[in-house]
């Protein structure tokens, strides 16, 4: 489950043209679909934890949670293009965290092939 949704993600940044730059990365975010997709992922394998949940609070939750998450994201990473000297500083840990999502999710997708 989490390998098809980390397949999604790479996927909508391959689509978006996202490489290992981090202003891209932060373009991609600030368009609205990377920041919708990260937080749908996440409040999927948050809401994941509390099985018990009803299911009607469920989707409300899911929906409500997913849209402020990702307006979060959306305003986060435009403050973040606004200060490219803050950017130029996040960039080298960017690009190692980036090598090893790519490395666990090449990973994940050779586990669920076999």
């Amino acid at each position: 489950m989490i390998a098809s949704a980390l397949m999604a993600i790479a996927s909508g940044m391959a689509d978006a043209g996202v490489n290992t730059d981090i202003s891209q990365f932060l373009r991609w975010i600030s368009m609205g679909s990377g920041a919708v997709l990260i937080a749908s992922v996440i409040v999927d394998k948050l809401l994941q934890l509390f099985p018990n949940w009803d299911e009607k609070a469920r989707k409300w939750v899911r929906y409500a949670a997913g849209m402020l998450l990702a307006l979060g994201l959306i305003l986060g990473a435009d403050a973040l293009l606004q200060s490219p000297d803050l950017v130029e500083r996040f960039d080298p840990f960017y690009k190692i965290i980036f090598g090893i999502l790519s490395i666990w999710l090449a990973n994940q997708i050779g586990h669920a092939a076999h």
